[in-house]
């Protein structure tokens, strides 16, 4: 089976292919530029690599946030229109959820705790547990709340972290391991994930539905405007 993945989550946009659960290629461009422009020539830089047609992927996956608002709409438009184009199905998986499959440990280093910088003062949070078993939904939170709910040693990921250390640090009442960012672009957990999702058969061959989870700058700024 061949799984072209795509993460637009984030200022990285990256694709991954995966061959019946092995990642054959992966490619990243972090130069900050508009997903909308690069995304497909890193989709298409795969399939040339590997010497495939578009017509050889069985499913498509995509990061489904949370994450950036409009990377996050880049990357489904994308997603859903080369499934379109190929009659094949995709598949969304959680921004968080890649995350922490990036992250997994010893079942005494703790939950596993993966973290995006949400700006306005909060973070996108998640609980899974060292092997992976999700341990609670997604959030929008404060940092301080989300240390409150923290009990025994963690280990963090991603950049929602560092911005907020001190708070951390300070807060739990064990041991925190920190990571800044995975050793692989999000492109590879999420093609491994859907692979996994589509074998299980959980994963459902329709339109992948977007996390947002919390609100857009956008909105936030119309509300300082028109509400008293």
């Amino acid at each position: 089976m061949h799984i072209l993945a795509i993460d637009t989550s984030t200022k990285s946009a990256s694709a991954a292919l995966a061959v019946d659960g092995e990642i054959k290629a992966v490619i990243e461009d972090k130069r900050g530029l508009s997903h909308s422009r690069n995304v497909l020539a890193l989709a298409r830089a795969i399939l040339d690599e590997n010497q495939l047609q578009l017509e050889d992927v069985d499913c498509f996956a995509v990061s489904s946030g949370p994450g950036s608002f409009t990377g996050l709409r880049i990357g489904l438009s994308t997603a859903v229109g080369l499934a379109d184009v190929t009659g094949k199905p995709v598949v969304g998986v959680g921004t968080l959820e890649a995350l922490a499959r990036s992250c997994r440990g010893s079942a005494e280093a703790g939950m596993v705790v993966p973290l995006l910088n949400a700006r306005k003062g909060e973070v996108y949070a998640a609980f899974f547990s060292s092997t992976g078993q999700r341990l609670a939904e997604d959030v929008a939170i404060e940092p301080e709340k989300l240390a409150r709910s923290i009990h025994g040693p963690a280990q963090f990921i991603g950049d929602g972290f560092e911005p907020y250390a001190e708070i951390f640090n300070e807060a739990l009442d064990g041991p925190v391991l920190w990571t800044s960012w995975p050793a692989h672009p999000l492109a590879v957990p999420v093609a491994l994930i859907a692979g996994e999702q589509l074998i299980a058969g959980v994963a459902k061959d329709n339109r992948p539905v977007l996390k947002y989870v919390g609100r857009s700058q956008a909105e936030l700024n119309w509300e300082k405007l028109h509400i008293n």
